[in-house]
């Protein structure tokens, strides 16, 4: 019987002490966790464009109906300079990409 008694005892501090945080500490421990244990920034060099801009590519127009191979060239080149535009908040590449896409669909109607 003491055994439940101290569980109670246990589990009711451990409820108290969760319930009095606020949403704030919590966000604020969840992303001290985060940043401990599993975020790992990526430099945003060639290969990450290179890579990013064939995911790009294969998750939007996989099967080459709406892009074409000469598009496909103009943005792997674009893709370059995605770290430089990243870090003046610029977005070409996407734009060149929308573009691409919104013709390619557009021809296909």
């Amino acid at each position: 019987m003491g055994n439940h008694f101290l569980l109670l005892y246990i589990y009711l501090g451990v409820s108290f002490i969760t319930f009095s945080q606020t949403t704030c500490d919590k966000a604020s421990d969840l992303v001290g966790t985060i940043n401990d244990f599993h975020y790992n920034a990526k430099p945003i060099d060639s290969s990450f464009s290179e890579v990013f801009s064939e995911i790009l590519i294969d998750k939007s127009d996989a099967h080459g109906l709406f892009i074409s191979l000469e598009n496909v060239s103009t943005l792997k080149i674009k893709s370059f300079a995605l770290g430089d535009e990243l870090k003046n908040d610029g977005c070409k590449l996407f734009e060149a990409f929308s573009g691409m896409m919104e013709t390619g669909i557009n021809n296909s109607k």
